[in-house]
């Protein structure tokens, strides 16, 4: 069975292995990086999608926090009621695929690219957006 972890978890990704060796099986591993860089939402204007589709991540950020206890995970933000405390925890991030393209290239070791294009009820037609920016611009860039 693949191991996919939540957040950086080296000693668990560690013993995951021990185990797969004991049985003869090779591992399949999905961690993030050390540093968490979010969930990340594709739009040509960040400023404007904040303003326009903030309230959707907004509502998943303060129920999922709800649901989780003060510690740290890579999707709760327990105790958010606001949308700049969203914004400020950098867990939920609209990105231009040129940001996003500068930011995996400067990067030594990027990990697992964590896209989320329908956050808290997203529109389909604005989630389907952030995909067709990934797949025509940001994937091209980085081929």
């Amino acid at each position: 069975l693949p191991l996919s972890l939540a957040d950086h978890l080296p000693d668990v990704a560690a013993y995951y292995r021990a185990l797969c060796s004991e049985v003869g099986m090779t591992p399949l591993i999905i961690m993030p990086g050390p540093i968490n860089r979010g969930m990340i939402y594709l739009h040509e204007d960040p400023d404007r999608a904040w303003a326009e589709l903030g309230d959707h991540i907004l509502w998943e950020a303060v129920t999922y926090g709800e649901w989780s206890t003060d510690q740290r995970s890579l999707m709760h933000l327990p105790g958010v009621q606001t949308l700049d405390q969203v914004k400020a925890s950098g867990r939920y991030r609209f990105l231009t695929p040129d940001q996003l393209i500068a930011e995996v290239r400067d990067a030594e070791n990027y990990g697992p690219l964590v896209m989320h294009p329908l956050v808290g009820g997203m529109p389909v037609d604005e989630a389907w957006k952030s995909v067709q920016l990934l797949t025509d611009k940001v994937l091209p860039a980085l081929a």
